[in-house]
């Protein structure tokens, strides 16, 4: 089952208009998934390099909600919508100039998990 469909991916000239949007399309807790920006070997093949990881907060987010990940650095906030349903703004945090959507063939990619370990290294 699918939990959330793109909606746009806006390219901006720095983080703070470069922007990907998601549209909620089940009920979830946004804590079980991260955003991948994924790169491409020399043949232009998906690669298993992963350049850029989003890991989302602890957020319940209801069908129809939206989210609005920016590339470069802000205040994560909700707000009802147009629609009135909400949308949720988060923020890669990236300094000015930096953009992750660079390229017509970039691919992003939400993982589910359900279960992690962390080892300091």
């Amino acid at each position: 089952m699918r939990e959330f469909e793109l909606v746009n991916i806006t390219k901006g000239a720095t983080g703070d208009e470069e922007r990907i949007v998601f549209r909620v399309l089940v009920e979830c807790n946004l804590s079980n998934y991260i955003l991948i920006d994924k790169t491409y070997d020399e043949n232009g093949q998906v690669s298993n390099v992963h350049r850029h990881c989003y890991v989302f907060p602890n957020i319940e987010v209801q069908r129809g909600d939206f989210i609005i990940l920016y590339t470069g650095k802000g205040i994560p906030r909700s707000y009802t919508n147009n629609s009135q349903t909400t949308s949720h703004m988060f923020y890669w945090g990236f300094d000015e100039g930096v953009s992750i959507w660079n390229t017509p063939t970039d691919w992003a990619f939400i993982l589910k998990y359900s279960e992690f370990q962390s080892f300091a290294l």
